[in-house]
């Protein structure tokens, strides 16, 4: 009997010091978290290693798990970060969220219920301040061409689409035939269509559908560019480039840029339709028939999927823009003539690049041969295309 009343006097003295501990913990924001391991048919200690931080300083804390413990319940703050070890192996667990640390470690961080909560919350009225307002595209272009005739680079901006093409040069020296027209028409085609109403036809599907129409022949790269609700939809093919920027810590940082497809060190992926005979009439002597000439349908192009806010800013260019400027240079530009708005950092961003495909100055373009061992010094003369667009309620 005495044994009895000694186990319940233990069992209070436990709830009663559970019971002060919660209370402490809870009054610090602190949460029980049950953190456990698979340890599958491994019979080796775990190591759980955690830090807490507060304002004052980091406490380090490890807990060990012998072979026959899979949990350990502690009471944890939401700065919590901790990463498991077995023997010299790291293991995260993947119940909980993970994320790159101060030291550049992929460490498991714990979440706040309440946080949790709260993010669900905001990122909700987000969501509903997007569906209720809209957001669409203010933009502007400036286009220079190398050769103000034959400037084969082609565009189009709407509200909710932006589109950009770039007609092979090289067929103009080899055939003596340019891809002005081709370019030019498959972007009116794209207009037209979004304009009729085709919404739904997004990037490549968009181009597809364009190419259908389109009846002069050549051959272009192209970048769409499509705003639906908080979403933004990239289709590239080839070397048009496009850069988003976002002003965050009242700092403009570069978000998301695009990557150039190439098949060798000058020559990008690009669509091609057979040139009509009106254009075979200016087919330069001894360059052969046309079936000799490149025709390559097949949209092989990177398709992408961005979330967007208000207040962003995208600048879209054809080669003759990243040929010629680093992005850094691009975003200094736009840091410079922000409160100018898109029509003076369009203006701007063509006469620098412009001016650079003149000079002996270094460029991307002079690196990107130099990787491939090809001799190049200064700017590369080309046809420069810029749309700037910064992103706004309707």
């Amino acid at each position: 009997m005495a044994e009895l009343h000694i186990v319940k006097a233990i069992r209070s003295i436990r709830n009663f010091v559970y019971y002060v501990q919660a209370k402490n913990n809870r009054k610090h924001e602190r949460t029980l978290h049950r953190i456990s391991v698979n340890k599958g048919y491994s019979l080796f200690p775990y190591i759980l290693c955690l830090s807490h931080r507060n304002q004052y300083k980091e406490y380090p804390m490890i807990y060990s798990l012998s072979y026959q413990e899979y949990f350990i319940e502690l009471w944890l703050n939401p700065e919590s970060e901790f990463i498991i070890k077995s023997k010299d192996s790291v293991i995260l667990n993947q119940n909980y969220p993970i994320k790159l640390n101060n030291s550049q470690k992929l460490v498991n961080y714990i979440q706040c219920p309440m946080i949790k909560c709260i993010n669900l919350l905001e990122n909700y009225r987000v969501q509903v301040k997007i569906l209720k307002i809209g957001l669409e595209f203010k933009s502007s272009c400036k286009s220079i061409g190398k050769d103000e005739l034959r400037n084969e680079d082609a565009y189009f901006f709407t509200p909710n689409v932006l589109g950009i093409a770039d007609g092979i040069g090289s067929l103009y020296t080899k055939y003596g035939i340019s891809s002005k027209d081709f370019s030019t028409e498959l972007m009116q085609k794209c207009e037209e269509l979004v304009n009729s109403g085709s919404h739904s036809l997004q990037g490549r599907k968009l181009i597809q559908e364009a190419l259908k129409s389109v009846v002069s022949g050549g051959s272009s790269t192209y970048l769409i560019a499509s705003l639906l609700k908080n979403r933004l939809h990239v289709s590239n093919l080839g070397d048009c480039g496009l850069l988003l920027f976002r002003n965050h810590d009242s700092k403009l940082r570069l978000v998301f840029q695009t990557s150039a497809k190439y098949y060798n060190s000058d020559t990008p992926f690009q669509i091609s339709k057979e040139f009509t005979q009106t254009q075979l009439n200016f087919l330069k002597p001894g360059c052969g028939l046309q079936s000799n000439l490149p025709i390559t349908d097949r949209i092989d192009s990177d398709e992408y999927s961005i979330t967007i806010n208000e207040g962003d800013i995208i600048v879209m260019g054809t080669d003759g823009l990243f040929d010629n400027l680093y992005t850094e240079e691009i975003q200094k530009i736009i840091k410079t003539h922000m409160k100018s708005g898109v029509n003076t950092i369009a203006s701007q961003l063509t006469f620098q690049a412009f001016k650079r495909s003149y000079s002996n100055n270094r460029c991307p373009f002079q690196d990107r041969m130099t990787s491939f061992s090809s001799r190049w010094q200064g700017g590369k003369k080309d046809d420069i295309t810029v749309i700037v667009s910064i992103i706004q309620s309707e």
